[in-house]
């Protein structure tokens, strides 16, 4: 939850960036007696950004059931990206921050590097008009491991479309990665529901949206047009991702157990088809085929674990779960690594207190660090015990 200004009124927001439209709360709408036309209220949003404190108008779809005053969705972000982009932007839609230092502070930073390589056509880094170089060095960027890679434009595209951000296995993925988190959101839904918005002005080139399409596995129909086309396959991949219900800070292993009592036959029907399972059938049988479903670390919901590829082809439901694990596996590691080092620093000091000695300690072997950075079954079991139990973060938050 976020603060920020609504026609000079403090108002509490939600910022959910795999939202498309951002909207405002009936009831403070109500309370503050502001126009409605048709649905939607024009107000000016002050905000404090990573670009400044951004204060522009905006019209808002008027929601019943918001849990805070405010959602801000990705229209919102675009229209900061495009107001800041464009010279023509009036001075005083960006304030001095402490104009407004009261207000909570918004990360962009990350989701506009990405927007202006995917989806800003005016770019100078607009991924359609980059050379193979240029592209193999912003994957490199996301991939830290060196591997052949025969189309890096496909390469990159998949690995920002299918979320692979979100194991944070590159500098820029740990960026993106952790601005999405704060947020409550992945970054394949956000990256796929921002390109969608781009892609639907008649600007951005057909060309490159059907070539960052074609690495989805998507081809426009012969019987409508190619954008229109293009544009409702990415959107049913969209819905598709938009399996579980609720926003929750709980790793989404442990909302999937902890929720699935709660949920209805629809809710548990969205989550088996993203997991790849059959949909049809009673709430009983749904929430019994995704517990044995989810539960099988390694072998059916997680193939990286069972010697399986990982791929942008693996169902959804899969992929943000292995993804999850693997950030949190990253994330302990370097913690492991960080305590390793503290432990090598205080040895070293009372070497050299009890002798003197000026001997430098040797680092660790090849075989230790391939030791640190291996990727096994059991490691991830025991962080998914560790950091996705149920029962333990029940534990921890109360």
């Amino acid at each position: 939850m976020s603060t920020i200004k609504l026609n000079g009124l403090r108002a509490k927001c939600t910022v959910d960036f795999e939202s498309c439209y951002s909207g405002i709360s009936s009831a403070f709408v109500k309370l503050h007696k502001l126009p409605v036309v048709s649905g939607h209220c024009t107000v000016t949003i002050c905000a404090s950004t990573s670009r400044g404190t951004f204060c522009y108008p905006m019209t808002l779809r008027l929601l019943s059931h918001l849990p805070n005053d405010a959602l801000l969705a990705v229209d919102w972000f675009i229209c900061c990206y495009e107001r800041f982009a464009n010279p023509e932007t009036p001075e005083d839609a960006w304030m001095q921050s402490g104009s407004c230092s009261d207000l909570s502070y918004i990360s962009l930073t990350a989701l506009d590097d990405v927007y202006n390589i995917l989806c800003d056509p005016a770019s100078p880094r607009f991924i359609g008009s980059l050379p193979e170089a240029s592209v193999r060095a912003l994957l490199d960027q996301h991939e830290t491991h060196s591997r052949p890679v025969r189309d890096s434009f496909t390469a990159f595209c998949r690995h920002l479309l299918a979320g692979f951000c979100a194991a944070c296995e590159g500098l820029a993925c740990r960026d993106l990665a952790d601005e999405c988190k704060t947020q409550l959101s992945r970054p394949s839904v956000v990256i796929m529901t921002a390109l969608h918005h781009a892609a639907s002005s008649p600007s951005y080139p057909l060309l490159t949206l059907g070539r960052i399409c074609m690495t989805l596995g998507l081809s426009p129909s012969a019987t409508e047009k190619p954008r229109d086309s293009l544009l409702a396959q990415l959107q049913t991949r969209i819905d598709g991702m938009h399996y579980f219900p609720f926003k929750t800070k709980l790793p989404l292993f442990a909302a999937i157990l902890d929720y699935q009592e709660r949920l209805p036959a629809v809710a548990l029907a969205k989550i088996a088809a993203a997991h790849g399972l059959d949909d049809q059938g009673s709430s009983r049988q749904l929430r019994r085929a995704i517990v044995a479903h989810v539960s099988q670390v390694g072998a059916s919901c997680m193939p990286v674990l069972g010697g399986r590829a990982l791929s942008a082809d693996t169902p959804s439901g899969c992929l943000d779960l292995v993804l999850e694990l693997l950030r949190c596996q990253k994330i302990q590691r370097e913690l492991d690594e960080c305590e390793d080092d503290v432990g090598d620093a205080d040895a070293e000091g009372m070497h050299g207190e009890s002798d003197g000695s000026d001997e430098v300690m040797d680092g660790p072997d090849d075989d230790d660090e391939s030791d640190a950075g291996s990727e096994s079954g059991e490691r991830l079991c025991g962080i998914v015990e560790k950091y996705c139990s149920p029962r333990l973060l029940m534990n921890r938050s109360s």
